[in-house]
């Protein structure tokens, strides 16, 4: 169970494969281990038997399998008959399998609160971990249906508990459906950081994690042109296919899609065709053989199919794909219907918050209707649609390091600039000159203290704006605070916020060293206080949910975290024999 759980899949088929013992929770464990690796016909053939056998892992595990293989129908019907016969907590894991299948079937909105519902339940249970798994779904889904700001609330609430190890597998899923939700909505730069820290979490047993981070950085590659890459990282998830997988298969259908509009966008028609025949039906497989005849000029039989894929995006609420549907349904039609098509296209993609790939549609239409003279509401539709895509220039983003050293970054650039001036009017500010006086500099005289802030603030305006630093007040009782025109990371503020929500990558992540090693005050020291008061409280909480969970190899490696920043700590022989207690495993 431990290598299980610690995702060590390889082990557990090692232990367990080829024995004529194994007793029903241990085919269950060996059936799940095969799943996570998508060896789906041997994960069948294991799980059915627990199943049967009353086995409450196996009967989730098996509606998994039939997901994953692409038998829906089959699917949904095993889980909504077993699912009242499960426990509280496996019935939650039935409800999360179930909105993961809503979502395969594009019924995005439905998947969403099913999801958050698993997770509810999950909660309440005190299982926070394993609540993680549903939050990441909810958001995919709720980013999918263009919710960004619900599905990112979402996904900070699942990486506050979702380790790095010994199993990240969910936590870089998490961090590609972030990655995904701030590229569609034109957040290149944060988008990219978190794209990459998925990819570098992930490890060659980790196949279904590896398909879908891949899967979303193919999408961003695709609505960025970046086609090359996109075929690359198509062909990676297409590698983790065994011979044998169908083409209705979850990820058989995607790869499937994928080289069909590959094919088309690079003329190979004939390639097209022949991927298109082996496609299972679906909204998207009607869209794709509507705009590969759109291109071969077939404007009735495009039409046909593409109308079919407009009542079936409509049908689910799925705006992006209907402004994408008519946008190839206007370039079809053309005259004198090409207009109108335009117009509702431009009306869903103005009301999509799916920035990056809204900005296909509007291409599509604006090709459309080359050449052809506008109405003037037309042409408001097209201007609102030119605007509605082009995001908001971001913030300057400015990194203050004060742990072990004192050191600011502008826009990933060095500068020099007073860190320490910085750190305390983010934890702090608003502050007067007397406060931050006596904060940064209590030995100085009272007149060198003033000159040392004026000069700091002076630093800090020349190293990173003139309105780094603002002002409010009279002047004898002016006080200063950062500029919110800037974004402010802070790293003792992450710190402790990975501390007070049980975090341990936030909360030990950054950490370098001693608070601000130059400043000697009673607020540094008091800062430093309050981060280790905050770090040490956080252990033994998370070691009582690790071991609630049966998280055995999680609970070691926090108490080495620890350690390793607090070699001397007093409570460390305590904590090690916290993690070293026996665990109460989890039923099913």
């Amino acid at each position: 169970m431990g290598a299980l759980e610690g995702g060590q899949f390889g082990l557990v088929l090692t232990e367990l494969r080829g024995r004529m013992d194994l007793s029903p929770a241990e085919l269950a464990v060996l059936g799940t281990a095969e799943l996570a690796l998508g060896a789906y016909p041997e994960a069948e053939l294991h799980l059915l038997r627990p199943h049967l056998a009353g086995e409450m892992r196996a009967t989730v595990g098996y509606g998994t399998v039939l997901l994953e293989v692409g038998r829906w129908t089959q699917a949904r019907d095993h889980l909504e008959r077993h699912v009242a016969a499960l426990s509280p907590e496996w019935a939650a894991e039935a409800q999360h399998t179930l909105a993961a299948l809503d979502l395969e079937e594009g019924w995005w909105a439905r998947a969403a609160e099913r999801a958050e519902a698993a997770a509810r339940d999950l909660l309440a249970l005190g299982l926070e971990r394993r609540a993680a798994g549903p939050l990441v779904t909810m958001a995919w889904a709720c980013a999918r249906h263009g919710q960004l700001a619900r599905a990112e609330g979402a996904l900070q609430i699942a990486l506050s508990v979702l380790p790095e190890y010994p199993d990240p597998a969910e936590r870089a899923m998490a961090l590609a459906t972030l990655g995904w939700a701030q590229a569609v909505a034109g957040r290149a730069a944060e988008a990219q950081g978190h794209l990459e820290r998925a990819s570098q979490l992930l490890s060659t047993e980790q196949v279904h994690a590896q398909r879908f981070v891949w899967a979303a950085r193919a999408d961003v590659a695709a609505w960025t042109g970046d086609h090359a890459a996109e075929q690359a990282l198509v062909d990676a998830v297409a590698a983790t296919l065994g011979p044998l997988t169908p083409p209705d298969s979850r990820w058989g259908r995607w790869v499937g899609l994928r080289r069909v509009a590959l094919s088309r966008r690079a003329g190979q028609w004939s390639a097209a065709l022949r991927g298109l025949a082996l496609l299972p039906p679906g909204a998207e497989t009607l869209w794709e053989r509507g705009a590969l005849l759109c291109d071969l000029a077939e404007g009735p039989a495009a039409t046909e199919a593409l109308q079919a894929a407009l009542a079936a995006f409509r049908a689910r609420g799925q705006l992006l794909g209907e402004a994408r549907t008519l946008a190839v349904l206007c370039r079809a039609a053309g005259p004198p219907d090409a207009p109108d098509l335009a117009r509702q296209a431009l009306d869903a993609a103005l009301r999509s918050p799916l920035l990056l790939p809204v900005r296909a549609v509007l291409d599509e239409v604006a090709a459309a209707l080359a050449g052809q003279p506008l109405s003037a509401a037309l042409g408001a539709y097209l201007e609102a649609a030119r605007a509605h895509v082009q995001p908001p220039a971001p913030p300057p983003t400015v990194q203050v390091q004060t742990l072990g050293s004192a050191q600011v970054w502008l826009s990933g650039q060095p500068v020099r600039a007073p860190a320490a001036l910085l750190a305390c009017l983010g934890l702090c500010g608003p502050l007067d000159r007397a406060a931050l006086q006596l904060h940064l500099y209590p030995d100085r005289a009272p007149a060198a203290a003033s000159s040392a802030v004026k000069q700091d603030i002076y630093r800090c305006r020349q190293a990173l704006g003139p309105h780094s630093i603002v002002s409010e007040g009279a002047h004898h009782t002016k006080r200063y605070r950062l500029g919110p025109a800037y974004h402010w990371l802070l790293d003792v503020a992450e710190v402790q916020r990975g501390a007070a929500s049980l975090d341990p990558v936030r909360a030990f992540g950054g950490r370098r060293g001693p608070f601000l090693p130059g400043v000697d005050s009673d607020w540094s020291q008091g800062v430093q206080a309050q981060l280790d008061a905050a770090t040490e409280a956080m252990v033994p909480a998370l070691l009582a949910i690790y071991r609630r969970e049966g998280l055995t190899a999680n609970m070691g490696h926090l108490v080495a975290q620890f350690a390793q920043v607090y070699p001397d700590h007093p409570r460390l022989a305590e904590f090690r024999v916290l993690a070293s207690t026996p665990l109460e495993t989890s039923a099913g």
